[in-house]
């Protein structure tokens, strides 16, 4: 009869202190140097994967846009037009950036990111011999699924697969301890919408398939450590551009289905790690038939919610690719809860925190099925999934497979970025596109999305994502609606300076790209002026802009009236004639009591003539809810806290200080 793994250390405790690798050394404090040692390893593996990205530069390939001052979020005090999906996380970077460059803090993000969700990952297999622990750590940080995203820029991904392998102790039994299920669901959800989705997920299949003490209280808690990022969400939908496109999981036949637990896959076969590379279908059968073999000794209650997650995750990534199953999906993913979702292969993430345990333990078990045997098949068969691992992890080595490299900032985007920060104003972003093929430096050229809404900030107004086929995307921002209307005729030779002007924007910039051609009649166009040409970008500004706000009627019409933005969603226009204000437009502007503000065709807000304070409704349970989240999480992470900060913790701290970061987190998680 098969051995679990916890039957076989309670047969051999001395297992539990002495495995094979720790007899040799007999030294405590050898063994400590040794623990040091593995502890450093992810770091050294993380460093060698990201190589040239930690060099002086900006990051720029698709969705990753490392620039040095990260924007803060408008979502984050309810206003729009902002993406909810990038609350929290982006709010702690941006206030960093003030005092630490944006390039920094991104890279050690990254390189943080694989190094923690190694050490996790041997966190969470800390009862086995070290080799397995970081067996699977290995398999899961260098999988090519999350060195991938890592490298396009889907940070909210990478930070959720750090956080997971900390939380999961916890959220695979929610109903022991309320207070730290909080903290783990919670911590995932600083990545937004997908690390909230991940806990809430995890939280409900534990309880359907494991311990069902305090379910409810369970659920309730890990809702409600999400509401940093669900409160946005909810009540500034009208103001959010979904993305409404489907990312199908790239799937042609029998073998790619394999390749999956590989970690492939990735929408775009460009910029996966790996995809070209020969033998990961073999390698990634290796890696499942190790896991399936090693399940049986996952912790008995991690078994059933991994099994059960990585099997649907694994799943709904095939299903993806089947026709029918878009229709699925767009239904499924057309709010602002659920969009993140629109790519399915983002769920190979459960099969993922599956298959790396199961996979190590599956080694492990070959190793004492054939202790009888020579050592040297022993220690192949311990091997081969390292071995698995390290041919994936391969292709990513030094700059992931070629995705990242730190390149100083194209020229001309810092000088424009400070001249709009100087006189403020709505900026439209140019060439009109989703994605652009951006020249990050001499002869290298990068797919990415548009740059300038995050390199600028403040109230840009670039091109939506693509359209449905039945319609507009969903909350679409109707100022680029004329926009592109706009921008349409200054293709077909019209001058559109005037028309600029009525729209509210002050300025114009336009990224040399292979598009550029399309935008010459800007130079010819008496209504801009040029304010910085540059090798990469030009800047003109709108000579017909009034102000920030203008006379909507009458004989003055168009005449500057000035704005006092007093808070986050709370300003003063005082005008004896209504006021149109270039502010993207969104419900739920009031002045004074409870009359609402109104909408104008053009996407701006319509001020009535009168006096006092203009507020937004919204922004007051959204910064609520900001708030509560965080003093709760403090309240939370108490007890660890002051475990550290106490006499006891003191005296641990000099103790054992190798073990002080691992003590904090298991009092928090």
């Amino acid at each position: 009869m098969a051995v679990g793994m916890s039957e076989y250390y309670a047969r051999h405790p001395v297992a539990t202190t002495f495995n094979e690798f720790d007899e040799l050394f007999v030294s405590p404090q050898t063994k400590r140097r040794w623990r040091w040692l593995t502890t450093l390893l992810p770091f050294v593996a993380s460093i060698l994967m990201v190589g040239p990205g930690l060099r002086r530069g900006a990051l720029l390939n698709m969705d990753l846009v490392i620039v040095p001052n990260f924007d803060l979020p408008s979502a984050l005090v309810g206003l729009g037009p902002d993406l909810p999906r990038r609350l929290p996380l982006w709010a702690p970077l941006a206030l960093i950036s003030q005092w630490v460059s944006g390039e920094f803090i991104g890279k050690v993000l990254i390189a943080g990111g694989i190094a923690f969700a190694w050490l996790g990952m041997v966190r969470l297999l800390k009862r086995t011999n070290p080799w397995t622990a970081h067996c699977a750590g290995l398999i899961y940080a260098l999988s090519p699924f999350l060195l991938t995203r890592a490298g396009v820029g889907h940070l909210s991904v990478t930070v959720a697969a750090t956080i997971l392998p900390w939380a999961l102790p916890t959220l695979t039994r929610p109903g022991r301890d309320i207070r730290s299920t909080f903290v783990a669901a919670a911590a995932l959800g600083l990545a937004g919408s997908f690390g909230g989705l991940l806990a809430v997920t995890f939280v409900v299949v534990a309880i359907i398939t494991g311990e069902r003490k305090r379910s409810v209280s369970a659920v309730l808690t890990t809702l409600v450590a999400q509401a940093s990022w669900v409160v946005p969400a909810v009540l500034i939908p009208s103001s959010t551009s979904l993305d409404t496109n489907f990312y199908p999981t790239a799937v042609n036949g029998v073998r790619d289905v394999v390749r999956l637990s590989s970690g492939q896959g990735f929408w775009n076969e460009a910029s996966q790690i790996g995809a070209s590379a020969r033998g990961t279908f073999g390698l990634g059968f290796v890696l499942l038939m190790f896991a399936l073999i090693g399940h049986r000794d996952l912790p008995r209650h991690l078994r059933r919610p991994l099994a059960v997650l990585g099997a649907a995750g694994w799943l709904a990534a095939i299903a993806s690719s089947i026709g029918a199953f878009d229709r699925v999906v767009d239904a499924v993913t057309s709010n602002p809860i659920l969009n993140q979702w629109r790519e399915p292969q983002q769920l190979l993430l459960f099969h993922l925190a599956w298959l790396a345990p199961a996979a190590a333990l599956g080694g492990a078990r070959f190793g004492r099925a054939f202790h009888d045997c020579r050592v040297k098949l022993r220690i192949f068969l311990k091997v081969v999934p390292v071995a698995a691992a390290l041919g994936l992890a391969a292709p990513g080595a030094w700059g992931l497979d070629g995705n990242i490299a730190a390149h100083p900032m194209p020229t001309g985007w810092e000088d424009i970025r400070l001249a709009i920060e100087d006189e403020p104003g709505t900026v439209l972003a140019l060439p009109w596109a989703r994605y652009l093929d951006v020249e990050v430096a001499p002869g290298r050229t990068r797919l990415m999305q548009h740059p300038l809404p995050l390199v600028l900030g403040g109230d840009v107004i670039s091109a939506p994502t693509d359209r449905r086929p039945s319609g507009p995307p969903l909350g679409l921002d109707r100022r680029a609606e004329l926009a592109a209307e706009l921008v349409d005729d200054l293709r077909s030779g019209q001058l559109i300076g005037a028309d600029l002007a009525g729209l509210g924007v002050r300025w114009v910039v336009l990224l040399k790209t292979d598009l550029a051609g399309d935008y010459q009649p800007l130079a010819e166009d008496d209504g801009l002026k040029v304010i910085i040409d540059s090798p990469s970008a030009i800047a003109y500004e709108v000579q017909e802009w009034r102000g920030p706000a203008t006379l909507a009627t009458g004989d003055q019409a168009g005449r500057k009236v000035s704005v006092s933005m007093l808070a986050p969603g709370i300003a003063r226009v005082d005008s004896s004639k209504e006021v149109v204000w270039n502010f993207p437009g969104q419900n739920g502007w009031r002045r004074g009591g409870w009359g609402e503000l109104t909408v104008t065709d053009d996407g701006r807000l319509l001020v009535p003539a009168g006096r006092g304070i203009l507020w937004q409704w919204r922004a007051l349970p959204v910064i609520a809810s900001q708030g509560v989240w965080l003093v709760a999480l403090l309240l939370a992470l108490g007890d660890g806290i002051r475990s550290l900060v106490g006499r006891q913790g003191r005296r641990r701290w000099g103790a054992n200080r190798y073990d002080t970061w691992d003590r904090l987190l298991q009092n928090s998680l």
